[in-house]
């Protein structure tokens, strides 16, 4: 059967998958049939590692073709990779035009989004779901700006200090990266149409009472599946709304330094007699008492947890760290720190594939040497937090061979490795991009192209694989705290698409822009005094340049200087004057 032959109900069934750009682009000119069929199709639009040309174009599109944009039921954008893109985006649409918006996501929400977000949000009535990834002060600003009915029946008194007693927000999912657990719990109240809520990295430093959070009796029926990751809180407080959550279906909770929450007993009391419906339970516990946390594994080796659910534990111990007890498999949406623990886990129980999805890696490079009984085959990010002496090129392929022996290399994609001219030999970086052919992202410091600019082995590695380089370890401070000098940048790194670089010059921008042809993204970061006249030279010639979405961030105001941010967005055919 000829590929035009197919009917239009397996096509619909394709295009569900794929993205409106990819869609539009692939089949608008195929020919009359399909030029007509995905113009009346529901679009999923994300914008997220999206070329600048292709959002320019298609955002033009839907300009000349504002029947698209109601068509458009789910929308992603993220300033994460495209430093500016919700700016930019703004200055094409209002969110109001998408009419039939069911999905929101935005990430890393800038300050400057607020005005435009503020004036929007309550006005998308059709909106189902919103994941927001901002910045703890975006989040609190935008709260009381999510869109809002009035229900029928539903008017339970409120405890929540922004939203009145019968406003409904009618989500089915959410998803809130850093927020207060007070307030989400409040939040529930206007929300009981919930079905999806993933909380992470949330704090919770005063308790509320009983009497308030039984006003969530009947506002949480719907809510099917709650992950709770990462975060703080007060175990009587999250055992107690999870209570009223009596058609859960799985829960995932991940909690640090908090023995309370470590209770068998109290786990299996909560599920027998107010989750019926509870299928999948993980969880993620921790504490600096190793012996607690031996004590408490063996409440969970029980016949309600082994036999009726085959929920399994394992134990992480570790001295004078945090030591964990965990389901299996890790959970795969959080980072493991380090090996300097033992594993301590029931042998009836096949422990082979525990770690296999942890897909986020930080440690010392000195925990190699010395680790054992762990294998992750799954790594993509690795983030090496220091490096051993390395006397000669015997000590480097035994750092590599111990690297495999805990890892599966061709996984890695993004690395961030302690580099430094003054402390580091660069060809252990070699020895880990030969045995990474899918290594495409680096962090390392920025004097570290010093040493690498004068091997011509590594400068061909790193030209044909590093298409995404950041100028600064998180891990730990540069050494030699050499100033940021960018002029050698492109000998060793010319292909790279997405750059970051942290105290360098304004007018670093400018070089960078001109000398590397294939830079989509970059951002700089830099310190502004008051009475520096460059500034605006810097800036002037910024306004020449042409298919660049320029956007400027103050990050920091001291008495006398600015930490400041430029990003740039790049189309990239001539961007000269």
């Amino acid at each position: 059967m000829k590929f035009e032959s197919l009917p239009n109900e397996i096509f619909l069934h394709c295009f569900e998958y794929l993205n409106a750009p990819d869609i539009f682009y692939a089949f608008e000119q195929l020919n009359p049939r399909f030029y007509r069929l995905i113009r009346t199709i529901p679009l999923r639009l994300n914008f997220e590692d999206i070329n600048k040309l292709i959002f320019d174009r298609f955002c033009e599109k839907m300009l000349d073709y504002t029947e698209i944009q109601q068509q458009i039921y789910s929308l992603k954008l993220s300033n994460e990779q495209a430093y500016c893109q919700i700016q930019a985006f703004f200055t094409y649409f209002s969110l109001v035009e998408f009419t039939r918006l069911r999905s929101l996501t935005l990430i890393e929400i800038k300050e400057n989004d607020i005005e435009q977000l503020s004036s929007t949000l309550p006005l998308l009535s059709q909106l189902m779901c919103l994941r927001l990834i901002p910045s703890l002060s975006v989040f609190y600003t935008l709260l009381d700006k999510l869109p809002k009915c009035k229900p029928n029946i539903l008017s339970t008194p409120s405890i929540s200090s922004t939203l009145s007693s019968q406003e409904i927000i009618p989500l089915t999912k959410l998803s809130v990266t850093f927020g207060m657990m007070n307030h989400i719990y409040q939040m529930l109240l206007h929300m009981p149409l919930l079905e999806y809520l993933n909380i992470s990295r949330g704090l919770q430093f005063d308790s509320v009472s009983s009497a308030d959070i039984g006003h969530l009796h009947g506002r949480v029926n719907h809510l099917k599946y709650l992950n709770v990751s990462d975060c703080m809180v007060n175990t009587d407080n999250l055992m107690d709304v999870i209570a009223y959550m009596i058609n859960l279906r799985s829960l995932t909770v991940s909690v640090y330094e908090n023995s309370d929450i470590i209770d068998a007993s109290r786990w299996k009391h909560l599920i027998t007699s107010s989750l019926s419906h509870l299928t999948v339970f993980r969880f993620r516990f921790g504490t600096f008492d190793r012996n607690e946390i031996i004590r408490k594994y063996e409440d969970f080796q029980t016949n309600f947890w082994i036999k009726e659910h085959q929920w399994y534990t394992e134990c992480l111990l570790g001295d004078q760290i945090l030591s964990q007890i965990f389901t299996i498999p890790y959970l795969n949406d959080t980072r493991l720190m380090g090996l300097k623990y033992v594993r301590h886990f029931n042998t009836r129980i096949d422990d082979s594939k525990t770690f296999d999805n942890v897909t986020d890696l930080h440690l010392p490079g000195k925990e190699l040497m010395t680790s054992s009984g762990f294998y992750f085959p799954n790594i993509r990010s690795l983030v090496i937090h220091s490096l051993p002496v390395f006397a000669n090129e015997s000590d480097e392929q035994i750092f590599i061979r111990s690297l495999k022996r805990i890892m599966n290399l061709s996984n890695v994609k993004h690395l961030e490795i302690p580099l430094c001219s003054q402390t580091t030999r660069p060809t252990i970086l070699l020895e880990i991009l030969k045995e990474a052919p899918n290594l495409s992202s680096l962090n390392i410091y920025n004097c570290a192209v010093d040493i690498l600019k004068t091997n011509m082995e590594i400068c061909r590695y790193t030209s044909e694989m590093i298409k995404k380089l950041q100028f600064c370890v998180y891990s730990q401070p540069n050494p030699c705290q050499k100033p940021h000098d960018v002029s050698s940048i492109h000998k060793v790194f010319p292909n790279v698409e997405h750059l970051t670089c942290h105290q360098t010059q304004p007018d670093s921008c400018l070089f960078l822009l001109n000398n590397l042809p294939k830079l989509s993204t970059l951002t700089i970061h830099f310190y502004q005094s008051r009475d520096n006249g460059s500034f605006n030279k810097v800036k002037e010639e910024l306004s020449k340049l042409k298919n660049i979405f320029f956007y400027e961030e103050i990050l920091r105001d001291i008495q006398h200087v600015k930490l400041m941010a430029f990003g740039f967005w790049i189309d990239r055919g001539d961007i000269t004057t």
